[in-house]
């Protein structure tokens, strides 16, 4: 895939000093799908840095104008608490730096899968929401649309609060958008895969994506694996309103909101201020004690459909907090990916699902593979 060649194309600047030698390059965290991502110390100030590291493009480039347009959008937000601190950008040679605040609790996706701290706690569902809205309405006030909202582009501490927004890469300033499939599978909103549409609202594509988190949080899985017709479960939500309630562990009062979060007519579904009120109004989210049925349409599980730890899965994994997140890694690339497997049941607890068919969207890609956030029925196994 491009964006592996380009990673793997840039060297290990492990111990180099950059930006007039004030800061060292002490441990590489990971690889992104445009570029490296180092633990950078701070020779003067003495405090650790995270530093992205990427090709230096031709400035009359396509890449090269993405590439600003990540670090223009970057750079104008980073006076709020909702986004991490974006501290400069240096060009070097062949290179470019972007400077980050570093955030070394890990991310939202590890706040969810790893340590589980949402499991039937609404209190704090509520208080990481109530963060990670007024996060997404600041960018939205200030005339940028983040595109590729999900968990792993949302940094936090290691209790779930200090929601910070990361990855600009696919941001726009275009509320009106045609970038068709632009976002990350999972979270793709339904009208932006329509290229027959003249054009879509990235500021609600923004908001759909947003509603999906919240499902992954209070659920324990991802609902669907894509908004695109063909997918079964999105296709038995469309044919069935009761369709997350049936197959998530969550209240009637939770599936009622969500309904009206993926509601098929965009201008009834919840403005941004509207799904925070509403969401600090539900009195429970999670029913761990009611039984949920597998939709008919699950595919067969067993060996051969567990998932594959490859170089070309949004997910990836490495020992380190920061690369155990795509947070710093560049998502500005069109590239035909073949997903991990995501479903909201098992019919065996251990069960994995295999993947969907490869799709051309634009997405961000992980040069390492990372596992998938639980199947409801593997997240009800592991609560009871």
């Amino acid at each position: 895939m491009p964006s592996t060649s380009i990673s793997a194309s840039l060297p290990d600047l492990t111990g180099r000093f950059i930006v007039e030698d004030t800061i060292e390059l002490v441990a590489l965290l990971g690889n992104g799908s445009f570029g490296k991502v180092y633990k950078g110390f701070h020779v003067e100030d003495k405090n650790y840095l995270a530093v992205k590291c990427m090709p230096r493009y031709e400035p009359d480039s396509a890449a090269h104008r993405i590439q600003e347009k990540e670090l223009t959008h970057h750079g104008s937000l980073s006076g709020h608490d909702g986004v991490i601190q974006f501290l400069g950008d240096h060009t070097e040679g062949d290179f470019v730096f972007a400077v980050l605040e570093l955030a070394d609790d890990g991310d939202l996706y590890s706040a969810i899968v790893d340590r589980q701290i949402f499991v039937d706690n609404t209190p704090l569902i509520k208080n990481t929401m109530n963060e990670l809205i007024d996060a997404v309405d600041y960018i939205h006030r200030e005339g940028i649309f983040h595109r590729d909202l999900k968990p792993e582009n949302i940094l936090c501490d290691a209790n779930g609060s200090n929601i910070r927004l990361a990855d600009f890469g696919l941001s726009t300033r275009d509320e009106l958008t045609k970038d068709f499939g632009c976002g990350t599978q999972y979270y793709i909103y339904p009208e932006s895969m329509n290229s027959t549409w003249a054009n879509y609202s990235a500021r609600l594509a923004d908001l759909w994506a947003l509603s999906v988190i919240f499902a992954t949080m209070i659920g324990g899985g991802i609902p669907w694996t894509s908004t695109d017709a063909e997918d079964p479960y999105y296709s038995a939500f469309c044919n069935n309103a009761d369709y997350l309630y049936e197959t998530l562990p969550i209240t009637r009062e939770a599936s009622e909101l969500l309904q009206r979060c993926f509601h098929p007519e965009p201008w009834k579904r919840p403005s941004i201020m509207q799904f925070r009120k509403a969401v600090n109004a539900v009195e429970s989210f999670t029913d761990l004690n009611r039984d949920v049925v597998a939709p008919p349409t699950f595919p067969p599980t067993g060996p051969s459909a567990t998932l594959a730890q490859s170089s070309n899965t949004l997910y990836h994994t490495e020992s380190s907090s920061y690369s155990t997140s795509s947070v710093y890694s560049d998502s500005s690339a069109a590239s035909e990916v073949s997903t991990p497997p995501t479903s909201p049941l098992s019919s065996a607890g251990s069960g994995r699902v295999p993947s969907p068919p490869t799709v051309q969207v634009q997405v961000a890609t992980a040069q390492n593979s990372r596992p998938m956030l639980p199947t409801c029925r593997e997240f009800l196994t592991r609560q009871r």
